[in-house]
């Protein structure tokens, strides 16, 4: 709150844009009716809970999400036929993907259209990263990746077909083998601290040319977040 105070009105909406992924968390665990919720999002567990209960009464990237999958359920409940003519913002949204990916999908489209180079930058290495993870666990447990990854594009398709160890992202991904690497720590802990240490590193590589702006205390912030 008090760095939000100090900024600017358009660099406060790239400090939301930021923490925009809590609020997806936090309105992921409201729905399945867990008590989690965490404060670095920007709207409050009753603003979340309002969302949640009428979506049409927002405007925002997330909210058309919401809507776009209570109207579909709401038809499929009453038996309603979907109007093909429908040129409303939601009825571009594809409700047959789970709800938890179409709303990571929307957030991570909307960093990479900030005009912050560190949103852009952090936030497709966090995918990336959160991918692989999650990828390399389907693994071990007998799922298949594409059921887990998210998102869209050919780094994504790759998670999701191939058999290589480094999911054949050698060319796309330049720190796909340290990623591998840590992820095959037989200690938990050291892998976490690794994984921890990757992020601050990277974090700093994507402003290394900013010095006193908007992307070096967004950096600071993440790096908040990380220790």
């Amino acid at each position: 709150d008090d760095i939000s105070a100090q900024i600017s009105s358009s660099d406060r909406k790239h400090l939301e844009l930021l923490y925009r992924r809590y609020d997806i968390e936090n309105i992921l665990s409201a729905r399945e009716g867990k008590s989690k919720f965490n404060p670095l999002g920007n709207l409050t567990q009753d603003e979340i809970a309002e969302l949640l209960m009428h979506p049409e009464k927002f405007d925002t990237p997330l909210s058309r999400v919401l809507n776009a999958y209570a109207e579909a359920t709401r038809a499929q409940e009453s038996g309603e036929t979907i109007d093909p003519f429908d040129s409303t913002p939601q009825s571009t949204i594809d409700v047959e993907l789970p709800l938890s990916n179409q709303l990571w999908n929307t957030y991570y489209d909307m960093c990479a259209k900030s005009k912050s180079s560190f949103i852009r930058q952090w936030t497709e290495f966090e995918q990336i990263t959160r991918n692989v993870i999650a990828a390399t666990s389907a693994r071990k447990s007998g799922i298949a990746p594409k059921d887990v990854v998210v998102g869209r594009g050919e780094i994504i398709e790759l998670l999701a077909k191939s058999q290589a160890a480094d999911f054949g992202l050698k060319e796309q991904v330049e720190y796909i083998d340290t990623l591998v690497q840590i992820l095959e720590t037989p200690n938990i802990l050291d892998g976490e601290k690794r994984l921890d240490k990757m992020r601050w590193d990277m974090a700093e590589e994507f402003t290394t040319y900013d010095y006193f702006n908007m992307n070096r205390i967004l950096c600071y912030l993440v790096k908040i977040n990380i220790i």
